[in-house]
């Protein structure tokens, strides 16, 4: 299973509860993009780099045109994390974490 995770509290939540192993012990496959992970401080990035490494865990860079699209998504009740998340997603038919 795919799971998009929209949100850096969830992720930071994961690294100061220490439940990382547990969470990719799972043995899903989960993804963010690079402006949701951005917001993690750096040792909180680095507690990431191993399951990164393995393929466990992908962070998305959005292209110009992708951002683009985020923009001018048609959903205006979506914050701007959602559509980013649900613009990601979709094409790849993910579960999506909101």
């Amino acid at each position: 299973m795919r799971i998009v995770v929209n949100d850096a509290n969830i992720l930071i939540d994961l690294v100061k509860l220490q439940l990382l192993p547990h969470f990719f012990g799972l043995g899903w496959e989960y993804h963010t993009t690079s402006l949701i992970f951005e917001e993690l401080f750096e040792n909180q990035r680095e507690a990431f780099a191993p399951y990164q490494d393995n393929g466990l865990f992908i962070v998305a860079d959005l292209d110009a045109e992708e951002l683009g699209a985020i923009l001018n998504y048609k959903k205006r009740s979506f914050s701007y994390r959602s559509k980013i998340v649900q613009l990601y997603s979709t094409p790849l038919k993910h579960q999506v974490f909101f």
